[in-house]
């Protein structure tokens, strides 16, 4: 229910908060004498997931496992004890985030795809996807999640990164940048070519990303690595900036990857933490329901596109219950907001500058202070009430027909 690695293998960690009373900070268990889980346990349930899913439903049941860069929700000497270097990112305290773009050091421990051990420098693209090939194959998954803004930079919560320190705004590094973390993806697909990646993306928008850590959200929307595109952001709209929720999600969707769909995502109950949104957080209040799914794209065509994903995280609290208060409150504005989603672009449409924004950054004549201003002043204006909800890239804008005389 918090963070397992303060408790865990960091001794720097532990010393902030020796007697972990924070939820941020020690183990909770959620019962007595918790069952241990195999992997052997582990495939069973996601199959009798499936084959109960789909008895009640009719419809196929796809189970996915996760994948995150942090210490929230498990304890891993692999990464704090065994193979620190990979956590290069001081996101939640020094060394405690992968980035996507690390090398391993090299190991004499057998792993499934390397029965042998690791060898000396590689890259964690390459030892990640080959060990998700066999995981995600073994245990009868569909697809990988990637959390909490893993695969697009090394700082995906925060403003700064390789290309901006807070104050200034360097471009030297930014086709170094890009070509660190596209070399993941390829790496990743090199081992990993068939499973779906589902993925969080940053707590940001797509110009904070690139000018601050280079983060080439053109190359992985089109290079065919086979992944949904990132949903809104949750924290902005806990923390009450809904300018960056809805101006990051905007941007995120002005360009769509592969088959074009994008989600919707709403923080219903929390298996780590001790809260459910809905009650602890929202209120009760549905806001966060019906202002993202009021947000559509246009198309090449000028065809209105909304959300044709829903995602909940999660359907169980963190006591692994499933409340019935929970759905039947939430599942009526869900399905009104649903019903009522646009079927015209609003009023104001932001013509979003997706190609314009990446030649800016990696281009010869680069403006990062521009690319990263253009996102976080929608941010503001839609905060002081700027009435936006559509979006259209500037590629597709230029197609259009003609309209009729």
């Amino acid at each position: 229910m918090s963070n397992p690695f303060r408790s865990g293998p960091n001794p720097s960690a532990r010393n902030a908060d020796p007697e972990n009373m924070s939820l941020h900070h020690g183990i909770v268990v959620y019962m007595d004498d918790p069952p241990i889980l195999t992997y052997g346990t582990l495939k069973k349930i996601i199959a009798t997931l499936k084959r109960v899913g789909r008895e009640m439903t009719g419809k196929p049941i796809r189970v996915g496992a996760t994948f995150d860069p942090g210490d929230e929700f498990a304890i891993s000497t692999f990464k704090y004890v065994r193979h620190n270097e990979i956590c290069l990112s001081d996101t939640r305290g020094k060394a405690t985030w992968v980035c996507c773009f690390a090398n391993l050091h090299g190991d004499t421990e057998r792993y499934a795809g390397f029965p042998n051990g690791i060898p000396e420098g590689t890259p964690f693209g390459t030892f990640f996807g080959r060990q998700c090939q066999h995981f995600l194959s073994d245990m009868g998954h569909d697809y990988i999640w990637f959390s909490n803004g893993f695969g697009f930079g090394s700082e995906t919560w925060a403003t700064t990164g390789i290309l901006f320190d807070g104050q200034t705004f360097d471009p030297r590094r930014a086709a170094e940048g890009r070509e660190t973390i596209l070399n993941f993806w390829r790496t990743f697909r090199q081992e990993c070519p068939q499973f779906r990646i589902e993925t969080r993306g940053s707590n940001l928008s797509i110009s904070t990303d690139l000018a601050s850590d280079a983060s080439p959200w053109r190359d992985i929307y089109r290079s065919n690595f086979n992944l949904l595109p990132p949903p809104n952001s949750p924290w902005a709209a806990i923390d009450g900036d809904f300018g960056l929720e809805l101006a990051g999600y905007l941007a995120r969707i002005s360009e769509l990857p592969g088959d074009r769909t994008f989600p919707f995502r709403f923080y219903l109950h929390d298996p780590w933490w001790q809260n459910s949104p809905w009650t602890d957080r929202y209120e009760s209040q549905p806001h966060d329901i019906y202002t993202p799914l009021a947000v559509c794209r246009l198309d090449a065509l000028g065809r209105v596109e909304t959300a044709s994903h829903l995602q909940f995280l999660t359907v169980d609290n963190t006591w692994g219950e499933i409340p019935v208060k929970y759905p039947n409150e939430v599942t009526p504005h869900l399905l009104q907001a649903w019903d009522e989603a646009p079927d015209r672009p609003g009023p104001l449409v932001w013509v979003y500058p997706f190609d314009e924004y990446h030649d800016l950054t990696f281009g010869p004549n680069p403006r990062l202070g521009e690319v990263f201003l253009g996102d976080w002043f929608m941010r503001g204006a839609i905060n002081m009430g700027f009435p936006l909800n559509t979006v259209v890239s500037t590629r597709n804008r230029a197609v259009w027909p003609a309209p009729c005389s």
